[in-house]
């Protein structure tokens, strides 16, 4: 099992999501768990496919984001009224950056959306839906984010450094 990932608890993570889009939606979610261990799985198998010992939050989150979206592990009650058709592409979604956000020495990870404009989110969350992504593209999502988060942190370190 590749490192960062054998840390995390898919469980949790998975739960978090949903507890978290239960207040953001106002609606109750149910999880499948013998689907998140399944997701578990995949993840660790498809980050042992990549051939890194350590690979980097923005790997773990492409490719996390990609099996939630595929497996869907979310689900809501025969009786819901309000129905959230991507369900499980948000979670995803709030998964991935959590990951991309969390300090990789911690096995905690912060459900959010990171203050990003919802406008990005709705693209994005739609795209998850509607087109094609395999675990690469969630990948190359994630370590553009994550780069430029990077650089941007620099800068401003850079900026607020005394002369």
């Amino acid at each position: 099992m590749p490192d960062g990932a054998k840390s995390l608890d898919w469980e949790k993570i998975i739960e978090a999501s949903a507890q978290k889009m239960e207040e953001v939606f106002q609606i109750e979610i149910f999880m499948s768990r013998p689907v998140v261990k399944e997701i578990a799985g995949r993840i660790y198998k498809s980050l042992a496919s990549l051939g890194l010992d350590h690979p980097n939050q923005a790997k773990i989150a492409g490719i996390a984001a990609f099996w939630i979206r595929k497996l869907k592990p979310l689900f809501q009650g025969p009786d819901a009224t309000k129905i959230i058709m991507a369900l499980n592409e948000y979670a995803s979604l709030v998964v991935g950056l959590g990951i991309c956000y969390r300090d990789p020495s911690s096995t905690r990870i912060m459900i959010s959306t990171h203050g990003f404009d919802p406008r990005i989110l709705a693209d994005w969350v739609y795209s998850f839906r509607y087109n094609s992504h395999s675990p690469s593209s969630s990948i190359i999502a994630f370590e553009t984010l994550l780069y430029n988060y990077n650089l941007l942190q620099k800068l401003l370190d850079a900026a607020h450094k005394p002369e």
